[in-house]
């Protein structure tokens, strides 16, 4: 899963497309006609975006590219807004996540939300336990996709009208939780259990800490104030001789992924579908490989031919 957090923005975000275009021999440019924000960082347009992620239980840099999305919630970039509605629980918003702490009364405890009536897709958020490992997560009086998530299980199991429904492990105590389908009528919640309860005791100290909430296609955040806002598409490309370029990335789920691919000649440009981390990219034409991209190797965008280019003014 592509995982980061949430940002702070003055208006409603609409990220511009990242373009990478090289000749071989020349400097690296990239280019963005908006600012994009994601992994507790604001990538600055004309800047590319960079993920890290475990590799054979490592952290490695990666190459960021997506698709474009929507996030249809519209205060996903607020958690103060009243948008969110804390029950049976403190409701803490620190920064770009929220501190989620269940009272001592007999009751459900958590928080609620209104979903987008009709609209189809994938309800996510990532969590991480602060003395709670279960949640449920989407309208507990059915209707709409709902599920049932233990951190340390690892299982997610669908409770009423899901498609599907997964979580995983996303690094420092962090798990993200999706959940598919078409959002009914009504509030929306993500309930703490004890055991499998969303109804019971609380101890006055007991939660999880939330961030990057959102339904539409999961990916790096997408914040809203407001009203939904749209990620444009990352676009990559250089200009490659004739040959076949040898790819390696992680995909959605954080699972690696290889292809060979032949290419004519001319403009090449990175598949994105469904989000990629690029580890390496190479290019064949007939005397063997040579490493364009090689993270793993020496946490550095590129070699033979492609100039390193590195954020700046940002923390990631």
């Amino acid at each position: 899963m592509i995982t980061h957090g949430l940002q702070d923005l003055a208006g409603v975000a609409v990220g511009g497309a990242d373009v990478v275009a090289v000749s071989v021999g020349e400097a690296l440019v990239w280019e963005r006609d908006a600012a994009l924000t994601y992994a507790l960082a604001t990538a600055a347009p004309d800047e590319p975006r960079y993920d890290h992620a475990l590799v054979g239980g490592e952290r490695v840099r990666t190459l960021l590219l997506e698709p474009a999305a929507t996030n249809y919630l519209p205060w996903a970039g607020d958690f103060e807004n009243a948008y969110w509605e804390p029950s049976g629980a403190a409701f803490a918003v620190d920064g770009d996540e929220a501190l989620v702490v269940e009272d001592t009364a007999l009751s459900p405890h958590g928080f609620m939300f209104a979903a987008p009536t009709g609209q189809t897709g994938t309800l996510y958020m990532d969590v991480k336990p602060v003395g709670r490992t279960r949640v449920r997560f989407g309208r507990s009086s059915g209707e709409s996709p709902t599920a049932e998530f233990d951190c340390e299980a690892l299982t997610a199991t669908p409770v009423s009208d899901a498609t599907g429904s997964r979580i995983a492990a996303i690094g420092d105590g962090w798990y993200r939780i999706e959940v598919d389908g078409t959002a009914g009528t009504g509030t929306h919640t993500l309930w703490l259990q004890d055991g499998g309860s969303v109804s019971y005791t609380g101890d006055g100290e007991s939660g999880v800490r939330v961030r990057n909430v959102g339904f539409g296609t999961p990916g790096s955040p997408i914040p809203t104030l407001g009203a939904p806002a749209t990620r444009a598409a990352d676009v990559a490309t250089r200009t490659l001789a004739a040959g076949t370029v040898r790819l390696a990335w992680l995909d959605a789920a954080g699972a690696e992924q290889t292809a060979t691919v032949a290419h004519g000649g001319g403009t090449y440009t990175l598949p994105v579908t469904g989000g990629r981390r690029y580890l390496t990219v190479e290019h064949d034409t007939g005397g063997g490989y040579v490493t364009l991209i090689d993270f793993p190797a020496g946490d550095t965008l590129a070699a033979e031919g492609w100039d390193h280019v590195r954020p700046s003014a940002a923390t990631y």
